[in-house]
């Protein structure tokens, strides 16, 4: 197993910097909050990968489009950004904190839907074993 650079090669002014800046996060309550924004910017790409992948011709294995509302949360703020004009940081910043609650309360259910496909079982094994 690869050991993971944490910095501790980096100098120690900047090492210092890293860590207080951290450590202000924490305090402050910011880190959780921004980690939050993170989670639902990956849904949020990755519901674009889903529909590019479906307009490619290329989801096979993937249910592209599926049933229930918490799809459609997903698929619809998905198709309402746009990458060429807006991260996407930037556009779940731009949500309320409601939008942001219910894309990641929708999120779960609607990944199992996609992945709820005919994907052969020992790849979702081998996927979930990974991922878990």
């Amino acid at each position: 197993m690869e050991v993971p650079d944490i910095g501790m090669g980096s100098p120690p002014a900047a090492m210092r910097e890293r860590v207080l800046a951290s450590l202000a996060e924490l305090v402050a309550g910011g880190m959780a909050e921004r980690m939050r924004r993170d989670a639902a910017a990956r849904v949020l790409v990755t519901a674009r990968q889903v529909m590019a992948l479906a307009a490619a011709g290329c989801g096979h294995g993937l249910r592209t489009t599926p049933p229930g509302r918490d799809a459609r949360l997903v698929m619809g703020l998905a198709a309402a950004w746009n990458p060429g004009i807006l991260t996407a940081a930037e556009f779940i910043e731009a949500l309320t904190p409601a939008e942001t609650d219910a894309l990641l309360a929708a999120a779960r259910p609607w990944a199992t839907k996609v992945w709820d496909a005919p994907l052969p079982p020992a790849e979702k094994r081998r996927r979930l074993a990974v991922a878990g």
